[in-house]
Parts: C-alpha cells; sequence; structure tokens
C-alpha cells in the first residue's frame, strides 16, 4: 500500500505540473467519508479516500457521488448489490469490484461476460492503471497518451 500511494502521488503531482494534463488524466482531490459511507463502498474507498473519482486515460473511476447513478449495470449479475459495485468504465465497459473477494472485473456487455482483470484493487492500480497491464486493456495504446505518460514516468 505504501507504494502505491508514492505512486499516487508521483501522478498527482506530475498531471498538475503537465501542460497536457485535460489530455493525460485527472485525478481529483480526495473524499472525507464516514464509516457509513466506506462500508458502502466497501475495498473502493481506500481509492476515494485519495481520489474522489479520476480519468487514467481510457479508464474512468467514479466519484462518490457517481456511485448510486451507475450501478444499474450490477442488477443483471449474479448476487447482483451484494455481491458486485460498479467502480467506473475502461472504454464504456464496466469496471466491477467483487465485494467477496475485492477482485476487479471487466463486463463486456455485448456478451454479458465477466473477464477478471485483477485479484485484488491495490493490484489493479499497480498494474492496470499505473503499470504495463493498462497495454492488455486498451488495444490502441501506443497512440494512447496515457500509456504515454507512463512511459514518461518510467512505470512502463
Amino acid at each position: 500500500m505504501e507504494r502505491l500511494e508514492d505512486i499516487f502521488k508521483k501522478v498527482r503531482n506530475e498531471l498538475l505540473t503537465s501542460e497536457d494534463n485535460i489530455i493525460i488524466g485527472k485525478m481529483n482531490n480526495g473524499a472525507e467519508l464516514n464509516a457509513a459511507s466506506m462500508m458502502e463502498v466497501d475495498a473502493y474507498s481506500i481509492f476515494l479516500e485519495k481520489s474522489d473519482g479520476a480519468r487514467y486515460g481510457s479508464i474512468d473511476l467514479w466519484s462518490y457521488s457517481e456511485l448510486k447513478e451507475n450501478q444499474f449495470r450490477v442488477s443483471v449479475l449474479e448476487g447482483q448489490h451484494e455481491k458486485w459495485i460498479e467502480i467506473g468504465q475502461i472504454l464504456y465497459e464496466p469496471l466491477l469490484l467483487c465485494k467477496e473477494n475485492n477482485s476487479v472485473y471487466l463486463f463486456n456487455t455485448d456478451t454479458e461476460q465477466l473477464y477478471c482483470i485483477s485479484s485484488d484493487l491495490c493490484s489493479f492500480f499497480e498494474n492496470c492503471v499505473f503499470g504495463a497491464g493498462y497495454i492488455a486493456l486498451v488495444p490502441d495504446y501506443h497512440n494512447d497518451d496515457w500509456y504515454k505518460f507512463l512511459k514518461k514516468l518510467h512505470f512502463v
């Protein structure tokens, strides 16, 4: 978790000083969540306290205020809201957190198939958002400004 904290700080600082930050990505200030809110959003609260929503290239992560309006796709899944929380999207496909084990899934809305992309939320950030795993999630990553930003920071 300490490594991830350092990554968040470095990315935030770099985005604040970059002239192209609107194109590259956006990290909001962290949310101040009470205990009830933290229980409601489960492990996703770890992220929300660092950044209340964000855009990392092709990955959009919902802010606390956006979460409720973006849970409608969870209702088609087994276990529904008791098991899943939609935390964002990747290229408009829902990004889901499994409340049972904190693994992260991509939901293909065309086939209604779930694909596990990370075994836990911290690994999702370290690998998929800020690391080489981004390549597997974004088909045209070579032309992606976030990927270029990760290269500039020597994360990939």
